[in-house]
């Protein structure tokens, strides 16, 4: 089953994985208290190496928008039901978000971005998913970045692309560490992809 197509090109929590496809890189992100008690977002590079459970069938869609020293503000609704009309106002993207745990954590993470190269790489992903997940009743795929594909048109840009290397429990707290694995993350280059949609 395929994702929604997109139609274009509430506020959220703390822990974050982030792609940025500008630079083709993955980051969790966290809130950390200092020795005088204030709090700030800490953000490490998980690229190389990355390696989590994802939870594809929770995927959901809609807008969202990231105001400026604000939490994100979303408008979300399961994969697959219709996402309405945009909301008033300025800045609002379309966008995903689904929930990952990282190794070593027993907790779960928010991916959430409006990036239509992860959008795509996570529509094929999917389709992989779709494919077997009656193989492995009530489990979730354990997914792996294969590499990242650099995108050149108007802009360069990156996107993942995704493989599936195994099915794992929900609450299982997967072996390793949150902050990636050894081994760097291959890019390739491709041409342009039919969008001009800066990431």
């Amino acid at each position: 089953m395929a994702f929604a197509k997109r139609k274009t090109g509430g506020g959220e929590s703390f822990p974050l994985v982030k792609w940025d496809g500008r630079v083709g890189r993955l980051y969790t992100q966290d809130r950390e208290q200092d020795e005088r008690g204030e709090w700030h977002s800490v953000q490490n590079d998980v690229t190389d190496g990355f390696v989590a459970a994802f939870n594809l069938a929770g995927t959901e869609h809609g807008y969202m928008r990231f105001p400026k020293g604000a939490a994100p503000e979303t408008v979300m609704v399961p994969m697959g039901e219709d996402i309405g009309e945009m909301p008033e106002g300025e800045n609002w993207q379309e966008g995903l978000r689904l929930q990952v745990k990282m190794p070593g954590e027993d907790f779960w993470r928010t991916l959430m971005s409006s990036a239509i190269g992860l959008w795509r790489s996570l529509d094929r992903l999917h389709d992989d998913y779709c494919k077997f997940a009656k193989q492995h009743p009530d489990k979730l795929p354990l997914v792996e970045l294969i590499e990242v594909v650099e995108i050149k048109g108007r802009t360069t840009s990156y996107a993942p692309a995704f493989g599936i290397i195994g099915w794992v429990d929900p609450d299982e707290v997967l072996q390793g560490s949150a902050s990636g694995q050894p081994g760097k993350a291959k890019v390739v280059a491709r041409g342009d992809m039919d969008d001009e949609i800066a990431f």
